[in-house]
């Protein structure tokens, strides 16, 4: 997450309004980050701390009505897929970094 939060501030810093959707920790449901839009999602049991996102959801509502005109990706797994899907019924452009990009 420290990755994100300092591509956030960077973007904010150039002037840009950033809205980071992440998946939601069942146990800080009431530990909101403004400026975040947390999704559904449950814990993935092999790996502790992963949490996988739920489909359906009211991502592709939310990016509509908030206006956002950029879908950033950052990182993999079920969040991405779903970045990648709001973005595709939103029809606005997507952009993508793995963590194996520098």
């Amino acid at each position: 997450m420290t990755s994100v939060l300092s591509t956030r501030r960077q973007l904010e810093a150039h002037g840009h309004e950033v809205v980071v959707f992440a998946p939601e920790d069942p146990r800080r449901r009431g530990a909101h980050e403004t400026g975040t839009v947390y999704v559904r999602a449950k814990e993935f049991r092999h790996y502790p701390g992963y949490r996988l996102a739920m489909f359906p959801g009211h991502e592709v509502d939310l990016i509509k009505d908030l206006g956002i005109d950029l879908v950033h990706i950052h990182g993999v797994g079920f969040v991405g897929i779903k970045g990648l899907w709001a973005s595709w019924q939103a029809k606005i452009p997507e952009s993508r970094r793995s963590h194996d990009d520098p």
